[in-house]
């Protein structure tokens, strides 16, 4: 393929070096995800090149299978089997459990799936180490389609009407990718069969090379008569190629805050239209200046060993993360990942050369490979040692086992058995742990991303009837109990931000700023319902005084009148950060943290929520100390691990979503009466 066309490799190597810059920058190179989009164009050029003639007969068509077969799977199952070695002998056991129930998807080919299909996709794991696998799932399914396509295409007898046939299906597609969101937009074979498509139709439009050499070989906007293209378009290409140019160098590195029409959705068109134009014109002329650049020997190079780096540079990283604390890697523990990703790549792609060069070499490696896999995932879902229980005591008050409850973060919660005992519960509950504290978006609501710059989503399409707004930074437990009534959700997150104390207090930071713009929305959407849902006290609450009250009440009434019901949580006393050098001295496993400057704070919040709640008619009140605090203790503390958790006679969770959750249902359901 090189031979032929050095500078689809080169594509390919540019492809490869984008997504790992937007891997490992993300916040420099934030757009550089668009390389899976030339990813995605590139194989459905290439399928088209290569097989839409030959694959239409049955000969043929074996041919394209067992092609197919040999250049993705033996090396694919190869480095899956050693990723999932190395989650058993290095990971702990939850982030093992997840790469477990990852692989599972990957050894099918559905990683692009689980999303899909599930409320348990990658970005609500901490770590994923098989993330992008989807890629490959996307690439492999549209391998499985294409065959229908050629057949297709081979009834049709001139150009126009084969660019015609693929036409429809590629129009149907980008309106399912338009029109849908979350995984079913981005990962799904129907919502991006349309960027395979364009693929097949810039091949089609690909001028003649023999054609297009009888013109100027050396600029490629000189080829003025071609029976595809017309005559006289040089400086229209020029000028198109321009605007591409700009087109591309602007949603790389521009800021957001400069682009008012800067969506994923515009860079995703942005750059298929460029890399479809560029396969089809700027290439095809031998010696064209756009051939010179992608044909050159180190993309080349890159592009023969694209597939080999991106299956290993994932990984590698996600190891470099974990190990890192789950916090975002700099800039030498990068080139390290790049060290490391060299190290593996290299004899890999010695093993694939083999693997291109034994056909039987190849097919017993196959055979081996998916049959040892599927043996390592069935031995290590029935081993109950990969829960790693111990004992690690039993808090007061809590005896009988605990009902599994499918709660939408349950994957990255406590695990429930029925058939486990308190022991065990606990074990799990300390062992889930770590994933929360490593990943401080771990309980995000589904198909719910913060991305402005306000922290806002909306959250549609619910079976229910109510128009609801949550405001604050703790949305799990109320995400539950309107999860049937809802049909819109507005989510509002502010951290370490009381939007009752801003707006008219001149305050004009970011909590000002923040509580100006969260007003406003409120005000144009008018929900049924508003949640102000705050998690903990914030130990330097300011004082509460004549003038902050007046605030408070006229804020209160000014959100009274967007909404027919407001519901306010008293926030708890949060983690006490000396807990270590108290549980050294603790002869108890298990044993209460008093909170030092609890008593210092919470006055202001009684007196707070004193006038609130004398002078707001529409409003009810959340007490979380309730559900959680006994005599004033909220947290329990592990001395083995050093972890804090919560638990009271029915269950036991790290972040306390299960324990209010019964408290807040039973609000909102006498809400929902009052207002319907």
């Amino acid at each position: 393929m090189a031979t032929l066309r050095a500078d689809l490799q080169g594509f390919r190597g540019f492809a490869v070096i984008l997504i790992l810059l937007f891997t490992s920058f993300p916040h420099i190179f934030k757009n550089g995800s668009f390389g899976v989009d030339t990813f995605l164009i590139l194989s459905g050029y290439l399928c088209q090149m290569q097989y839409s003639e030959k694959s239409t007969t049955s000969m043929g068509l074996m041919i394209y299978i067992r092609n197919r077969l040999f250049r993705l799977f033996p090396l694919y199952l190869m480095v899956l089997f050693g990723i999932l070695a190395f989650g058993c002998v290095f990971l702990p056991s939850n982030y093992a459990e997840d790469e477990l129930n990852d692989s599972k998807w990957a050894i099918f080919m559905a990683s692009n799936l689980k999303g899909v299909f599930t409320n348990k996709g990658f970005f609500m794991q901490d770590f994923s180490f098989l993330h992008h696998t989807w890629i490959i799932a996307l690439q492999f399914q549209f391998f499985a389609l294409a065959p229908l396509i050629f057949f297709q295409l081979s009834k049709c007898k001139t150009l126009e009407s084969k660019i015609t046939s693929l036409l429809v299906p590629t129009f149907c597609s980008f309106a399912v990718h338009m029109t849908t969101s979350g995984p079913t937009s981005l990962e799904s074979i129907i919502s991006r069969f349309w960027q395979f498509q364009i693929g097949a139709i810039s091949y089609l439009a690909t001028p003649s090379r023999n054609l297009l050499d009888k013109e100027k070989k050396n600029d490629v906007f000189a080829c003025e008569e071609t029976r595809l293209i017309g005559k006289k378009w040089r400086e229209e290409v020029r000028t198109a190629y321009v605007m591409l140019a700009v087109i591309l160098a602007t949603i790389t590195v521009v800021p957001d805050s400069f682009m008012v029409l800067k969506t994923d959705t515009l860079i995703r068109i942005s750059a298929t239209g460029i890399t479809a134009v560029l396969f089809a014109f700027g290439p095809s002329v031998s010696g064209s200046k756009v051939e010179k650049i992608f044909g050159n020997q180190f993309l080349v190079i890159l592009g023969n060993h694209a597939f080999v780096l991106y299956l290993v540079f994932w990984p590698i990283m996600e190891a470099f993360r974990c190990a890192n604390g789950g916090l975002e890697l700099g800039f030498y523990q990068n080139l390290q990942v790049v060290l490391a990703t060299l190290f593996v790549a290299i004899p890999l792609h010695l093993v694939e050369t083999l693997f291109k060069s034994s056909k039987f070499f190849a097919s017993v490696f196959l055979g081996l490979s998916f049959t040892l896999i599927t043996m390592l995932i069935m031995s290590l879902s029935h081993d109950p040692n990969t829960e790693n229980l111990s004992y690690y005591g039993k808090p007061p008050n809590a005896q009988k086992p605990l009902e599994k409850t499918e709660f939408y973060w349950s994957s990255t919660e406590v695990y429930f058995d029925r058939n486990w005992n308190y022991n065990q519960i606990v074990a799990n509950a300390i062992r889930k742990n770590s994933e929360w504290i490593c990943s401080p978006n771990i309980d995000r609501l589904p198909n719910c991303t913060f991305e402005d710059s306000y922290k806002s989503c909306e959250i549609e399409s619910g079976a229910g009837k109510l128009t609801i707004a949550f405001i604050g930074d703790d949305f799990p437990a109320a995400y539950e109990a309107v999860k049937r009534d809802f049909k819109h959700i507005y989510v509002f997150s502010v951290h370490k931000c009381d939007i009752l104390w801003t707006e008219n207090n001149g305050d004009n930071g970011k909590c000002g700023e923040k509580a100006k713009e969260i007003y406003t929305r409120v005000e144009a959407v008018k929900p049924d319902v508003i949640f102000l849902l705050s998690r903990y006290v914030d130990a330097t609450a300011r004082n509460h005084n004549e003038n902050s009250e007046t605030l408070i009440i006229n804020n209160i009434k000014r959100l009274s009148a967007f909404t027919k019901h407001i519901i306010i949580t008293r926030p708890f006393p949060s983690l006490n950060y000396d807990a270590p050098s108290v549980l050294l001295a603790a002869l108890q496993r298990t044993t209460h943290i008093n909170n030092s400057y609890k008593q210092m704070v919470d006055s202001n919040v009684e007196k707070r929520l004193k006038h609130i709640k004398d002078r707001c008619v529409n409003c009810t009140f959340i007490d979380q100390e309730s559900s959680i605090c006994r005599n004033g203790d909220c947290f329990l503390y592990d001395k083995g691990s050093l972890l804090s958790y919560f638990a009271n006679e029915d269950r036991l969770s790290f972040k306390g979503h299960e324990l209010m959750y019964d408290q807040v249902k039973a609000v909102f359901n006498d809400v929902k009466k009052k207002i319907l």
